[in-house]
């Protein structure tokens, strides 16, 4: 499995999403932990990643399901950081004068190296909360600005981010869309090297919202099977003889490799001896030379 190459989310950026005023997280190799107290923007980050993947940005049936099942939380309240100033159910926004956001991630080649970016930029018009969209993909990691105006902390619109595309990338190593089916299958087919359409966004919906407390019947049918008619007890006898199968295959691999290596040490002898009697007989026939 170390020898096999694949995508890996190496960073990820965040401009004006939720509180988050400007951020690129960066991810370890393997395994990574989200820890936190509830409230300190685990979702929040988990929810941009999931736009980014499910090329969705209506968040229907995903925004927040890591924290509460039945939230309700929108697109616009992300973007412009809705709030809560009181306990009666008083918001207010974080941006109130008209601004672009970005979310974008970065996916490094374990075996070359090589970056690409996929991501989304949105403009937002506060005044009517009316949001424009721009998905995007390039090659190469993400850049130093951030999708930032350089010299300033301004997130890139985006009308600056297709200028931006288009003057340092060829026509090969860049795409800008806003119609999210025609992203999502380019995203799934190519960016990351051929997902299944349906079911990866289906296990990893279901994936998020994930409770340690649910019974196993639940889990089996939730997680692992679509069918719904499912028997646990001929499921579980299953289990354990494909256990114990797996186990007698690899032990009888581990035979395999062991025998491998006594048929090499035989060759090796018996080529040695081969030539030893070789060897034999020409020392017998210089002998009869001597001789006669």
């Amino acid at each position: 499995m170390t020898n096999q190459r694949f995508e890996a989310l190496s960073r990820m950026c965040l401009n004006n999403w939720h509180y988050i005023r400007h951020k690129v997280l960066s991810f370890n190799d393997g395994i990574n932990f989200f820890t936190g107290h509830s409230g300190s923007g685990k979702s929040t980050v988990i929810d941009a990643l999931q736009i980014v993947l499910y090329a969705n940005t209506d968040g229907r049936g995903f925004f927040n399901k890591a924290a509460a099942d039945d939230s309700d939380r929108s697109l616009i309240e992300y973007l412009r950081g809705m709030i809560n100033i009181g306990e009666d159910n008083r918001f207010s926004y974080l941006r109130n004068q008209n601004f672009s956001s970005t979310i974008a991630l970065e996916l490094k080649r374990t075996d070359t190296g090589e970056c690409q970016c996929v991501g989304v930029v949105f403009d937002v018009e506060t005044a009517t909360n009316e949001i424009s969209r721009l998905f995007f993909w390039h090659k190469g990691p993400i850049p130093d600005h951030h999708y930032c105006v350089d010299g300033s902390a301004r997130t890139m619109s985006t009308d600056e981010i297709k200028a931006w595309l288009l003057q340092n990338f060829a026509k090969e190593d860049y795409y800008y869309g806003s119609h999210n089916e025609r992203f999502r299958k380019q995203l799934y087919d190519i960016y990351l090297g051929g997902l299944d359409a349906e079911k990866f966004p289906l296990l990893f919906k279901r994936a998020i919202p994930f409770r340690m407390n649910i019974k196993l019947e639940e889990f089996v049918k939730e997680y692992i099977c679509m069918e719904q008619d499912i028997q646990i007890e001929d499921l579980k006898e299953s289990i354990m003889q494909y256990g114990r199968m797996r186990s007698k295959i690899e032990s009888t691999m581990e035979e395999i490799e062991e025998l491998k290596k006594i048929d090499g040490i035989y060759q090796d002898f018996d080529d040695k001896r081969e030539k030893s009697r070789e060897c034999d007989y020409r020392l017998t026939r210089l002998e009869m030379l001597r001789l006669q």
